[in-house]
């Protein structure tokens, strides 16, 4: 039978043990927390990439209080499309990446073939427009 000394000395070690496994936790949650938000941040971007190549426009063009008041208009329609039930954050992150692959156009190893030399985008010279921009 141990004595209270061991009993005592077992009890302290388990202590011990507790604080170090709480520390762990503490930095495992606050590790969770910057993956979340991380996630949360690529998914805002997705959405926002989404509606940008949607309606065909530039970020600069686009009248957020317009779109604001269209969302609050369409929200039901929209959340009965686009929300599905919580998930955790690993699933959403799965679904984002699944959901970036399947946007991504094909590659085929091949140039895309121009046939009219008027279909080239137009070369930005960074310097000329660092000239002109009023800083």
């Amino acid at each position: 039978m141990p004595t209270v000394s061991e009993i005592d000395g077992k009890l302290d070690e388990l202590k011990r043990q507790a604080a170090a496994l709480k520390e762990q936790r503490k930095v495992a949650a606050a590790k969770e927390r910057e993956q979340a938000r991380k996630w949360k941040a690529a998914t805002l971007a997705a959405i926002g990439e989404t509606v940008l190549k949607t309606l065909g426009a530039d970020w600069t063009a686009i009248d957020l209080e317009g779109l604001q008041g269209w969302l609050a208009e369409s929200a039901e329609d929209i959340r009965l499309m686009a929300v599905t039930d919580t998930r955790t954050p690993v699933e959403a992150k799965e679904a984002l990446d699944a959901f970036k692959r399947s946007s991504k156009p094909k590659r085929t190893g091949k140039p895309d073939a121009v046939d009219d030399v008027t279909e080239m985008p137009e070369t930005i010279d960074m310097a000329e427009d660092e000239k002109q921009a009023d800083w």
